[in-house]
């Protein structure tokens, strides 16, 4: 009888353990699923139905052991906290018209947040803050249909991920250097909100905030490379401390775009914006979302635990400069990262006589290859080529024919984004010629050199992945290794138009 009881005993033990237990990806599931409800209809600012979704947070944060401490804003207090420059899709805006919650009187915004002590923390007074906008833009009026907009997962999203890293970093506080404050900010202009907080903040210094939003947008199909970390100059051994972490699965995000896109020090990640309107919280990917949120805690703990090195912010003299820098840098698409890629490029190429009547004609040449472009700061770039070249000329004694391996080195004005840029280029580059017929006879090497070397420019643009372009060589050593009478020197002239693929 005492075997039968320890048994159910022992059996009931795990059940209730493992109902306990639910996984991160549940729990994210069940968050947003509640949040981006129907019932929610998009939890509008001023609604009861925001009042509800930050009830429900508040719930999720005393559980845990955490005091909730109120800290409504007003929203002409927000006046002169930049929160970036805001656009939209234009061809969405013509067919939706958004109905306002409220009336466009001063209102004040349902802000909270609880904060994490760090155990024996030897910078008791500093904080990590980690910020999250819980509030929607209510429903939307699409060709006479209410839709819950789908900016209601937006937030939710975010919203999920924040009261789950809340919970991770309560239950290891041990791991702290300083303590965590978590802010969820029931107005759209959350990084005004957490910027405002800072700076009124009297209990210590906050020293960066982490935001995350869009998380489970995903394109279809899925993309994962489209998430990516924003962060902002002020913090100087970013990438010191962020790319170790990064570059340890490749299925999340590698790199980071570095901006001085504010005045305080943030890091934000988030995904690209859903265009079309779906079901609202199982359109989402909550595979990815509990992957990011993973890789979250090992990011926020890493700039909790370092030292972090702040630049100073700029005078107030200089802030209309930093805007107009900014807003430019929103117009061509922020900050380019280094890649590689393959260009392909058709031509012409010719050989230039130097003096005398004779002259040597074009004729058509082509040319494929690789290519490394290392972005040196958020204009400049190097770049690297090696190509094969198939090189062909008409001159004064036949047709010249050869195959070279050229090697040409770029330094280039880079402007753009992950998604465009624009590049000009300058430098240098040398052939070396590994076969060549005249006249369909192999040539002797004695009379022509196989190395050439010259100076080479470039400008193009780049779409997503796809370049194109113009590519010119121009080249300063002789083709001969003798002189010609009345000829002078021959110089090789090459011009091509280039497309490429970046990876």
């Amino acid at each position: 009888m005492r075997k039968v009881f320890f048994t159910l005993a022992f059996c009931l033990g795990l059940i209730t353990f493992a109902n306990a237990q639910s996984t991160l990806k549940e729990n994210l599931s069940k968050h947003v699923h509640y949040l981006a409800s129907d019932d929610m209809k998009g939890r509008a600012v001023g609604s009861k139905e925001l009042d509800r979704a930050a009830d429900y947070i508040k719930k999720e944060l005393k559980a845990i052991g955490l005091e909730v401490v109120d800290y409504p804003i007003r929203q002409d207090s927000l006046d002169g906290f930049i929160d970036g420059i805001n656009g939209f899709d234009d061809d969405i805006a013509e067919e939706v018209v958004v109905e306002e919650p409220i009336e466009k009187e001063i209102i004040t915004y349902n802000c909270f947040y609880a904060v994490i002590p760090a155990l024996n923390a030897p910078q008791s007074d500093k904080y990590t803050m980690i910020s999250v906008s819980y509030n929607g833009s209510g429903v939307d009026t699409i060709k006479q249909y209410e839709i819950i907009s789908n900016s209601a997962n937006e937030g939710a999203s975010g919203t999920a991920a924040v009261i789950e890293l809340t919970k991770y970093f309560k239950e290891n506080q041990n791991k702290l250097k300083k303590n965590v404050i978590v802010m969820f900010s029931g107005c759209a202009t959350s990084k005004s909100c957490a910027t405002y907080l800072a700076k009124h903040f009297d209990k210590g210094t906050i020293e960066m905030y982490f935001n995350l939003f869009n998380l489970g947008y995903l394109r279809q199909p899925s993309d994962e490379s489209q998430y990516e970390y924003n962060v902002s100059e002020n913090i100087q051994n970013a990438g010191k401390i962020l790319q170790p972490i990064l570059l340890k699965d490749v299925n999340l995000p590698t790199s980071a775009t570095y901006d001085y896109w504010t005045l305080f020090p943030q890091i934000s990640i988030s995904g690209d914006y859903l265009a079309e309107y779906r079901d609202v919280a199982d359109s989402l990917n909550y595979d990815m979302m509990e992957k990011i949120v993973n890789q979250s805690k090992e990011v926020i703990l890493a700039f909790n635990t370092n030292d972090l090195e702040i630049i100073a912010p700029k005078e107030d003299s200089k802030l209309e400069d930093d805007l107009m820098n900014n807003f430019t840098s929103q117009l061509l698409g922020g900050k380019n990262k280094s890649y590689f890629g393959l260009n392909l490029m058709i031509g012409s190429n010719k050989h230039y006589y130097t003096k005398g009547k004779m002259t040597g004609k074009a004729a058509m040449s082509y040319s494929a290859g690789l290519f490394f472009k290392w972005q040196l700061s958020n204009l400049w770039a190097l770049k690297l080529d090696a190509n094969y070249e198939r090189a062909f000329a008409n001159r004064h004694n036949g047709r010249w024919e050869s195959n070279v391996l050229s090697v040409p080195l770029t330094f280039m004005l880079s402007t753009g984004s992950r998604s465009g840029e624009f590049f000009l280029g300058i430098g240098g580059y040398y052939d070396y010629n590994l076969s060549a017929k005249l006249e369909g006879n192999d040539v002797d090497w004695d009379d022509f050199n196989r190395g050439e070397w010259g100076w080479q420019w470039s400008i193009g643009y780049r779409i997503g992945h796809f370049m194109m372009g113009y590519y010119q060589k121009l080249g300063l050593s002789d083709i001969m290794n003798r002189d010609l009478q009345n000829m002078g020197k021959i110089k090789n002239r090459n011009q091509y138009f280039t497309i490429g693929w970046k990876f």
